[in-house]
């Protein structure tokens, strides 16, 4: 899997217009791939000390991650509800579109016309 990393500055964001959800989104992932990482640490752990915590931890990562799922969600139906956001989002570079289409598909909205 390709990945690419923007460097972008973030005044150039707070002005955006678009800040407050494009911070929720990036915050929400980034807890959430702490969340993954641990949940991964306690599944492939054999440290013996943590044995006889391995299935609480375990449960407590897994529904730490729904629990950011869910607001990852609710920050897309935020986007979806602002109709100042969504045209942006409508404006917006095909590439982008289309990495927004990958990551959220029930954006109908976004969808690139050829």
């Amino acid at each position: 899997m390709a990945s690419t990393t923007r460097i972008v500055k973030t005044s150039k964001v707070a002005w955006s217009g678009m800040s407050s959800p494009l911070t929720r989104l990036m915050m929400f992932v980034n807890e959430a791939g702490i969340v993954n990482e641990s949940l991964r640490e306690w599944n492939t752990s054999t440290d013996k000390n943590k044995q006889a915590r391995k299935d609480g931890a375990r449960t407590f990562f897994a529904r730490l991650q729904m629990a950011y799922v869910f607001e990852v969600l609710e920050a897309i139906k935020d986007i979806r509800a602002n109709m100042e956001w969504m045209a942006r989002l409508s404006s917006a570079p095909r590439a982008r579109k289309i990495t927004s289409l990958k990551c959220a598909p029930s954006w109908t909205l976004l969808t690139t016309r050829r």
